[in-house]
């Protein structure tokens, strides 16, 4: 870590340098200080695709989201045809109660998710959870049985899907299959 911290001191400018730094903190566990590098990171050199995407994923890890949702607006700003950054918009809007934006953020990103069922899948599960929180109780079936139909173990699936009918349809039975099977 002294020579991190060393590096830093001589390339204080250098991107590089700070993404090292932050994945060192990231793996050692030190979340908080490596956001502040990966912040450091996309303030000098804002065009770094992983980093962005670290940097959003640390915000879900640490619950921090009014800085997902205003730092995934812009990423989606830089990269507007990658997929899971609108997904991280999703989450952040859901999380901060704009559950309607979540969904606009959802469709804009699946919409972009070319062959790759898990990150549909991720998607198909958002827009089931904003849409339950909006009382639309059939949209949110219909996306949690697609789900199903495309993944039937997927886990994040079976999981909320259980949640939703425990909580909302209040269907024990079918709650307790699907947690089973997760």
């Amino acid at each position: 870590e002294e020579l991190l911290d060393i590096l830093v001191l001589v390339h204080p400018a250098a991107p590089k340098t700070w993404s090292v730094k932050g994945d060192f903190l990231l793996r050692d566990g030190r979340l908080d200080e490596a956001i502040a590098a990966y912040e450091k990171v996309i303030e000098l050199q804002n065009d770094k695709y992983p980093v962005w995407n670290q940097l959003l994923q640390l915000y879900i890890e640490t619950d921090e989201y009014s800085k997902l949702q205003v730092q995934s607006e812009k990423a989606i700003e830089l990269f507007p045809n990658m997929p899971m950054f609108y997904y991280y918009n999703g989450i952040a809007c859901f999380m901060n109660g704009n559950y309607q934006k979540a969904i606009d953020a959802y469709t804009i990103g699946q919409s972009l998710v070319i062959n790759d069922p898990n990150q549909k899948i991720k998607f198909l599960v958002g827009f089931a959870e904003a849409n339950a929180k909006l009382k639309r109780y059939t949209d949110a079936e219909g996306e949690y049985e697609y789900a199903i139909n495309m993944q039937p173990n997927n886990f994040l699936v079976l999981t909320s899907y259980a949640y939703y009918l425990c909580n909302v349809k209040n269907d024990l039975v079918k709650a307790k299959d699907l947690a089973t099977r997760a």
